[in-house]
């Protein structure tokens, strides 16, 4: 069985462009045989194929209280966690999967990759202000791990992340998939969905890796500590 990934990306927009040129003109045949396909892939849900273990040294927080920064305190934070890549396999249909009988070749359209998990597994809080004021030492470590959360994943992303769990799903799949056909595989990946009007672009994401801020708090632009 062949292989062919539709890949050769220097970023992950390149990565998802091209589908719809890709699949254009292809003649559907060998229906059964895409029926199979869709029904060996479909219950995989979503296929984990990128992990990564990270620890962050020096996660500086800073929380600003009282008039004047009076009883303003931080805190640095020692953080090791993890993201995960995958694929989600379960949205396959039979229309994601086309034959070309001249080059013997079926080509399987799947979703976009996206994280699918990003977790905080310890976080060490140490070097503390001194004040005399009352402290939440355990709000400022609340903080820091939605802060520690953020940065795994954008460094994730910005890593290759994605890119990543695109070929090394795309491997995975024909493997699988030999026992099915003996004829070529082409694996293509969709554009991630649009975003809609009003919200703010982003890779899509597991909604462990879009996590909210505490209640309440926000970060001061001016200064960039936390307030609320």
């Amino acid at each position: 069985i062949g292989l062919a990934v539709i890949l050769g990306f220097t970023s992950i927009g390149a990565l998802f462009g091209g589908v719809s040129a890709a699949l254009g003109g292809m003649t559907r045949a060998n229906v059964d045989v895409s029926r199979t396909l869709v029904t060996s892939v479909q219950p995989l849900g979503v296929l984990v194929t990128f992990r990564t273990d990270s620890m962050i040294e020096d996660i500086r927080v800073g929380v600003q209280q009282n008039i004047g920064n009076a009883c303003g305190i931080a805190a640095s934070h020692m953080v090791t966690g993890g993201v995960e890549a995958g694929i989600d396999l379960s949205q396959i249909r039979d229309e994601d999967i086309a034959f070309d009988p001249i080059r013997n070749v079926y080509t399987i359209s799947l979703p976009a990759p996206t994280l699918t998990t990003c977790r905080i597994d310890t976080i060490q809080q140490y070097n503390r202000t001194f004040t005399m004021c009352p402290v939440d030492w355990d709000m400022v470590r609340a903080l820091a791990d939605y802060t520690a959360l953020i940065q795994l994943r954008d460094d994730a992303i910005e890593g290759g992340a994605l890119e990543r769990a695109a070929v090394e799903g795309a491997l995975r799949l024909t493997s699988l998939l030999q026992n099915v056909t003996d004829a070529g595989i082409e694996i293509v990946f969709r554009d991630p969905v649009p975003v809609a009007e009003g919200e703010t672009e982003v890779t899509p994401l597991g909604a462990s890796c879009y996590p909210e801020p505490p209640s309440g708090w926000r970060i001061d632009p001016n200064t960039g500590g936390w307030t609320r």
